[in-house]
C-alpha cells in the first residue's frame, strides 16, 4: 500500500496539535467487492409497498405481490349500506407514490386478486418469502391493463368481480366493527403477471403504493333504497391503512430471467466474477461482501491514529444508464463472527452520523462512508475485523435494518474497473509501539 504525508487532508485539523505533520494518507488499499444472495427480506407493515412485474437487462425479473387487509376507516361501526343495497361496480383503487414507476409507464400487466384464507397478524414478522398462506381458488379480478394518471397523479385501477362486493354490503352482520370483518374476510392477495416479458420493448413494471392515501382502497359503487327512479349511486371505501391493518410484499427474483452472466456467477458464489463490476439491488435480494483484506498492516509495528477513514463507492455511469433513478442512500455494515450484519460505531453516534453520510453523490456519482471510529476500533484491536456489507438502505440505524423501502438497482465499480474502481482512503498518524 502506498502511503504519503498530507497536511492538507480533510480531517487532519482535528488531530492535537503536533501530530498534523505527521498524518500519512493513504488511497491505494486493496478492497475485495463480490455480490452475494439474498433469500428474503423483512417486510415491515408500514406506508409504502410494491405491485408488478419487471424484467431489467442486468438484473433479470422481480415480481412482487401484494398482501393486505381492508378495513372499516377510522374504526367506525356498525356500518350500513341501506335499504336493499346494490352494487353499480367494484374496485381497487391503488395510488402510486411519487416517483414510485419503475419501467415502462405504458406496460400492460395482468392483475388477479383473490380473498385469503389465512388470517394476516399484527405481531407476527412477514419476510418477502412468505409462502405460508391460502386464499379461493378462483380470483375476484382478472384485469390487463396499465396505470393511469388523473390531474398529475398515478393510480392503478383493478376491477372487482359484482358478486364479491354484493355479499359484502348486503349482510350488516359482519360490518359491526373491524374484528368482526377482519373474521370474515381475512384480506386480499394482489398479484401481477407479465407476459413474454424483455428488457427491450415489453419490460414490464414495478409500483411503490402509497397505502396510507385516501384515494387507496377498496372501493365500492352502490345503490340503495325504493323505488328504483330515486336511486342515486353512493361511494364507500374500505382502506388499507389503520390500526387494524396489515401489508406486506413477497417478493419473486429469477436472475437466469435476463440476468447478466457475471452478476449470476456471483449470486452462485463465484467472487471473483466481480472484479470489474458488482450489483446491488433493494427488496433484499442481494447485498455486496466488501472486505479490506490488509488492512490491520497499517499497525503491524506502530501504533495507529485514524483522523479519516472513508469508503468510496463509484457507480458505473456506462452501465447503469439515466432511466432508472440511483436510490437515494446505501448503508455499510459490519459483520460479526457467523455473517449477522452490524451497524458500525460511526452509525450509532448522532454527532457523527452526518459525516458517516452513505447518501449519493450527484455531482461525483459516489456513496461514501466515514467509518474512521470503526477502522480505529480495528486497528487498536478492540474488536476482531470480520468485513462490511454494503445494502441498499437508508444509513439511519433506525432504518437501515430495512431493505423492503427500495426496489432500484446498482452496478457498481469492481476492484479492476478502470473507470470506477472503489476506494478506502486513510489518513492517519504513527505512533511508535
Amino acid at each position: 500500500m502506498a502511503c504519503k504525508k498530507d497536511n492538507s487532508i480533510l480531517g487532519v485539523d482535528v488531530l492535537p496539535d503536533g501530530d498534523a505533520v505527521n498524518a500519512v494518507y493513504s488511497d491505494t488499499s486493496q478492497l475485495e467487492l463480490f455480490t452475494v444472495k439474498q433469500d428474503s427480506t423483512r417486510s415491515f407493515n408500514e406506508r409504502e409497498k410494491y405491485i408488478g412485474m419487471h424484467i431489467d437487462p442486468y438484473f433479470g425479473q422481480t415480481s412482487a405481490d401484494l398482501l393486505t387487509r381492508f378495513i372499516i376507516p377510522n374504526n367506525a361501526s356498525n356500518i350500513s349500506f341501506g335499504n336493499d343495497p346494490q352494487i353499480v361496480s367494484s374496485e381497487i383503487v391503488l395510488a402510486v407514490s411519487i416517483n414510485g414507476v419503475i419501467g415502462d409507464v405504458n406496460a400492460q400487466l395482468n392483475y388477479k386478486v383473490y380473498p385469503l384464507n389465512t388470517d394476516l397478524s399484527k405481531t407476527v414478522n412477514y419476510f418477502t418469502n412468505f409462502k405460508n398462506y391460502t386464499t379461493s381458488a378462483a380470483p375476484i379480478a382478472d384485469f390487463t391493463g396499465a396505470i393511469t394518471v388523473n390531474a398529475g397523479k398515478v393510480y392503478l385501477k383493478i376491477p372487482i368481480n359484482a358478486n364479491f362486493a354484493q355479499n359484502l354490503i348486503a349482510d350488516p352482520s359482519y360490518l359491526t366493527n373491524n374484528a368482526t370483518l377482519i373474521n370474515t374476510y381475512k384480506g386480499l392477495v394482489i398479484k401481477a403477471f407479465g407476459n413474454n416479458l424483455n428488457p427491450v420493448n415489453n419490460a414490464g413494471i414495478f409500483l411503490k403504493i402509497d397505502m396510507n392515501d385516501t384515494e387507496t382502497g377498496l372501493f365500492v359503487y352502490y345503490q340503495n333504497g325504493v323505488p328504483a327512479s330515486t336511486k342515486t349511486t353512493q361511494t364507500y371505501r374500505f382502506a388499507f391503512a389503520g390500526d387494524d391493518a396489515v401489508r406486506l410484499n413477497t417478493v419473486r427474483y429469477d436472475p437466469f430471467n435476463g440476468g447478466n452472466i457475471f452478476l449470476r456467477k456471483q449470486l452462485a458464489g463465484d467472487s471473483l466474477a466481480g472484479v470489474q463490476n458488482v450489483f446491488l439491488k433493494g427488496l433484499g435480494n442481494m447485498r455486496i461482501r466488501l472486505k479490506i483484506p490488509h488492512l490491520l498492516n497499517y499497525a503491524k509495528n506502530q501504533s495507529v491514529s485514524v483522523s479519516r477513514a472513508q469508503v468510496v463507492i463509484k457507480v458505473d455511469q456506462l452501465l447503469n444508464g439515466t432511466s432508472i433513478p440511483r436510490p437515494p442512500s446505501l448503508a455499510l455494515l459490519t459483520s460479526d463472527s457467523l455473517g449477522r450484519e452490524l451497524l458500525v460505531s460511526d452509525q450509532l453516534s448522532g454527532s457523527v452520523l452526518q459525516r458517516y453520510d452513505g447518501f449519493y453523490d450527484t455531482t461525483n456519482k459516489t456513496y461514501s462512508f466515514d467509518i474512521s471510529r470503526h477502522i480505529q476500533s480495528l486497528l487498536s484491536k478492540k474488536q476482531k475485523d470480520y468485513g462490511f456489507y454494503l445494502v441498499m438502505a437508508d444509513p439511519s440505524p433506525f432504518l437501515a435494518i430495512r431493505r423492503d423501502n427500495f426496489a432500484q438497482r446498482l452496478i457498481l465499480g469492481g476492484v479492476q474497473n478502470a473507470i470506477y474502481k472503489p476506494q478506502f482512503k486513510l489518513t492517519y498518524v504513527p505512533f511508535p509501539k
